[in-house]
């Protein structure tokens, strides 16, 4: 049924509709009795005295001096131009719905996160540097320490090359991403521009310019993959340039450019995609410069935090976060309510927008 509507089809299944609307309702319309001219009928002689200038009341002018009830003059029907235009209005409103309802929807949803209380999650052990970040911040914490039974996790399986990191070059396609996706990433992008704006002007000023869709599409191509259409979206609004916790948001030439560098120094393929630190499926969105990057899984969605030390996770900064648009809206929440975005939380320092544990 999916594939039966497509938008081509629904535009000229309406204009079908439409028209043959228009050609019922010209067909019916009642024609005259006849053709033939009347006949000019006889002059008769003015009255006399002749009528007054303003004319002479009816009865209904004398019913209404009298200050006795006029029954409202029932409403003239519609004309058929305008029954017709409002029919054609109809079918048009209800085609579009249609096409949003169905061909726009969002491809990646947001999926329902849920916080992290530092230090941890639940059984989760926290790593020496971010506790040392965490207790300056809050000298009040306490660590507990988790006995160590001299158990460690085997390491994942590698079962060969990783074919993602040697993709088949393509031609770039230029593919633009869903109407209501793009809605919905431009309304999180202007809640973050305004509270910018008034309360970070440097970092609103460091936002990038719109990214072109042919350069996405060459970097689609370098990496043999497809952008999400939430990212995509996001990147034809601002082209990197956003700090969200350590990371940077990168733009979309340094995404490609990062993906390739990543994968010449780890190239081995594990049984699990997510087990390992990198894979060539994912997409680095942002960067810490230490050699940390924030990265969406172009298969799954979601948003994850790949460690130099070797480790990947999808609760970055402790939250599960679905996709790029929920980081959008989070981001958002965070700066607009003035609350912390899993360990982190925004600050203004000169004008520049910070994040502080």
């Amino acid at each position: 049924m999916r594939r039966l509507l497509t938008p081509r089809a629904l535009i000229l299944f309406s204009a079908t509709v439409a028209a043959t609307v228009a050609v019922v309702f010209f067909l019916r319309r009642p024609r005259p009795a006849s053709l033939v001219a009347p006949e000019p009928k006889e002059q008769t002689a003015a009255p006399w005295p002749p009528e007054p200038i303003l004319g002479r009341p009816t009865e209904e002018d004398l019913v209404r001096m009298r200050g006795e009830y006029v029954p409202p003059k029932p409403r003239r029907p519609l004309p058929r131009w305008a029954v017709g235009g409002i029919v054609l209005a109809v079918v048009a409103g209800l085609g579009q719905l249609f096409v949003y309802a169905v061909f726009d929807e969002p491809r990646i949803p947001a999926a329902p996160g849920h916080a992290c209380a530092p230090p941890g999650c639940d059984t989760e052990t926290v790593d020496e540097f971010t506790w040392s970040v965490l207790s300056e911040a809050d000298p009040g914490l306490v660590y507990e320490s988790v006995p160590d039974d001299g158990f460690e996790p085997p390491p994942p399986l590698v079962v060969g090359p990783d074919a993602d990191c040697v993709p088949s070059r393509g031609a770039p396609v230029v593919a633009a991403p869903a109407k209501r996706t793009t809605r919905l990433v431009n309304r999180q992008w202007r809640r973050i521009e305004a509270w910018l704006g008034k309360n970070a002007p440097e970092s609103r000023a460091a936002l990038g310019a719109p990214a072109r869709p042919r350069a996405i599409a060459e970097a689609e191509a370098v990496m043999g993959l497809r952008f999400p259409d939430d990212l995509k979206a996001s990147l034809l609004r601002h082209d990197g340039g956003l700090g969200i916790m350590l990371d940077h948001l990168m733009p979309v030439a340094r995404i490609a450019e990062t993906w390739r560098s990543l994968c010449d120094i780890d190239a081995e393929d594990v049984a699990d995609a997510r087990d390992d630190w990198w894979d060539g499926r994912m997409i680095p969105i942002g960067e810490d410069g230490m050699g940390n990057h924030l990265i969406v899984d172009s298969v799954v969605g979601d948003v994850g935090d790949s460690d130099h030390e070797g480790t990947l996770t999808f609760e970055p900064g402790g939250v599960r976060i679905g996709s790029h648009l929920e980081l959008l809206e989070k981001v958002a929440d965070a700066l607009e309510r003035n609350e912390p975005l899993g360990w982190w939380r925004p600050r203004v320092v000169g004008g520049v927008l910070a994040w502080e544990p």
